[in-house]
């Protein structure tokens, strides 16, 4: 797990361009096995609703079965891997 707290670890430039961020966090779940990507959750504090005073706006992104995919791998990248045209 990462966990990023405060304003100096967001880029407002990227992300949330033209907020005024006071306050922020942000947790990383990864299995530590395989470096796969199980929960990413956001928390901030922002002036960007215009409603008069700060919100803090929760975001959470969940990701399941990854890997679990029975697509099969295209022709090119053996081309690819192959320096072929």
């Amino acid at each position: 797990m990462y966990v990023a707290n405060g304003t100096d670890s967001v880029d407002t430039g990227t992300l949330y361009r033209g907020e005024d961020i006071t306050g922020f966090s942000s947790t990383l779940v990864i299995n530590p096995e395989t470096g796969v990507v199980h929960r990413l959750q956001t928390e901030r504090t922002t002036d960007a609703f215009s409603v008069g005073e700060p919100v803090t706006v929760v975001e959470t992104l969940a990701f399941s079965n990854v890997g679990s995919t029975t697509v099969e791998q295209p022709d090119w990248v053996e081309q690819l891997k192959n320096n072929e045209d």
